[in-house]
């Protein structure tokens, strides 16, 4: 099964349904995105895919400013 486009009709039909609420919809919708989700997710928790410059100290770190 091929990768659905991001901005396909059904995916836009899909986000107008989750926004009202349909919670069907949020299934299908994670469903149809669910490989690339999970690459994505996966790349982002590998550190060695990070590189040199995301080693240091995430935004999640910083403390607030008030």
């Amino acid at each position: 099964m091929s990768e659905p486009e991001p901005d396909s009709r059904e995916t836009l039909v899909l986000l107008d349904q989750v926004s009202e609420g349909d919670e069907a919809a949020r299934e299908r919708l994670l469903e149809r995105h669910r490989a690339g989700l999970r690459s994505f997710v996966e790349l982002r928790l590998d550190p060695e895919s990070a590189g040199p410059r995301r080693r240091g100290r995430s935004r999640a770190d910083c403390p607030l400013r008030g």
